[in-house]
């Protein structure tokens, strides 16, 4: 789902996880994907004593499959160009907690899209996960906002703004 780097910051994820348990929030964690970071991380995570609530899946190419069954998909980054990652979760209909790096608010835009918290603020994005989860929040306005700016991501859509910059510069 995505690269174990370090702009992707999954040592926040991990101490979002750590939070939400110490809240007595009883979930699995998954990090899909591979990367550099990957051995330390997967320390990292041994060392906070979180190995039974994080699951490591490694590279997966079922995400079609897999991001249905997830209850929130959680997004760390501290920096980010777009976040296609969270297009496949909006596609799933998987409502989205992230930070607020890059272009991740063009798309993820707070109580309509998504939720949102600063970088680094593992306390903030358990909060936000914790809205989800408890009911508070209207899912389906936030499925609905997903699906609307979905639409700008469209193969046909997509096309039609790339010949428009191409046509631009001549």
């Amino acid at each position: 789902m995505a690269a174990i780097a370090p702009h992707k910051d999954y040592f926040t994820f991990i101490n979002t996880a750590e939070e939400l348990i110490k809240r007595n929030l009883e979930a699995k964690f998954f990090i899909i994907g591979t990367g550099p970071l990957e051995e330390e991380i997967k320390k990292y995570c041994a060392q906070k004593q979180l190995d039974k609530h994080i699951i490591f899946t490694g590279f997966r190419t079922d995400i079609k499959e897999i991001l249905p069954e997830l209850t929130v998909f959680l997004i760390t980054s501290e920096t980010e160009g777009l976040g296609t990652s969270i297009i496949d979760a909006f596609a799933c209909k998987v409502p989205v907690v992230a930070t607020r790096a890059g272009g991740i608010p063009e798309i993820v835009k707070h109580e309509k899209s998504g939720l949102l918290a600063d970088v680094k603020d593992a306390g903030e994005l358990a909060n936000q996960i914790e809205r989800i989860l408890s009911g508070n929040l209207d899912k389906k306005k936030i499925i609905e906002g997903q699906q609307r700016i979905l639409q700008n991501f469209s193969k046909s859509v997509t096309a039609e703004k790339t010949l428009l910059e191409y046509l631009s510069i001549q």
